[in-house]
């Protein structure tokens, strides 16, 4: 039985839930691309944790961590 998850997941890329397990990244970003016409970048987002000072593979400053929130709540 599918989740809702699953399903929503399904909805947004028009395609099987089994095809995209079942496919690279490389094979979806070319059905994605070839179906909107536009190049598809896929990010990392690295998440804030109680408002830390790591990020990625280096640590930042307070002020930094402070200035990235600031401009994300923006």
């Amino acid at each position: 039985m599918k989740t809702s998850l699953e399903r929503a997941i399904e909805r947004a890329t028009g395609q099987p839930i089994e095809s995209l397990r079942n496919s690279t990244l490389t094979e979806q970003r070319r059905i994605v691309e070839e179906k909107t016409g536009h190049r598809l970048v896929f990010t990392r987002n690295f998440p804030f944790i109680g408002r830390g000072n790591v990020m990625r593979d280096q640590t930042v400053s307070h002020e930094e961590v402070e200035k990235l929130l600031a401009e994300a709540i923006r």
